[in-house]
């Protein structure tokens, strides 16, 4: 027999965790407060040893959460299936289109300008730091940094350069 102070607490650590993993949004706590007290009251049915059920209550929670909050993505996915006919079609043929268009030439290190293609082959393909690239050049490894930038702007045009906040450290050195 399970002690109402262990199935207590075992509940209100399962809303605990709904709520953290909800993140604000009321309609994902609420199907993940659901799901919390269907995995306790699960637990409570398949629990054999009275002194592990708050950790077997715990894990049950914490697994039932998880298949939830998946349930939840697969669900808010965009899909094909979602659209009304005449509009999907549309969609559809653009996507099929797009997929079967043959892809662009991509623009190669050899194609940049002769300073900045010497510049990338140095730090990419040499694997020299920008300082040392720097003395090589005769600039700063700032301006070689800019350098870097620039290029991968020209090599990959459209794509989103990463954001760094003040004071944020890089995740790579240079």
């Amino acid at each position: 027999m399970i002690a109402d102070d262990d199935i207590k607490a075992a509940y209100e650590r399962g809303l605990a965790q709904a709520r953290q993993r909800a993140g604000g949004n009321s309609d994902v706590e609420q199907e993940l407060i659901d799901a919390a007290t269907s995995a306790v009251m699960w637990a409570l049915e398949h629990c054999r040893d009275a002194t592990t059920f708050r950790q077997f209550a715990a894990s049950a929670v914490r697994r039932w959460i998880g298949r939830q909050l998946h349930r939840i993505k697969l669900k808010n996915r965009p899909n094909m299936q979602g659209i009304d006919a005449q509009d999907g079609a549309e969609r559809r043929f653009d996507y099929l289109a797009a997929r079967d268009a043959k892809p662009e030439r991509p623009m190669l290190i050899e194609d940049l300008p002769e300073e900045l293609g010497f510049v990338v082959r140095l730090y990419m393909v040499d694997g020299y730091t920008l300082r040392d690239i720097g003395m090589l050049v005769g600039k700063s490894p700032n301006t070689v940094a800019l350098m870097l930038k620039e290029a991968a702007s020209m090599l990959a045009p459209g794509r989103e350069a990463p954001t760094r906040n003040n004071g944020e450290k890089r995740l790579t050195a240079g």
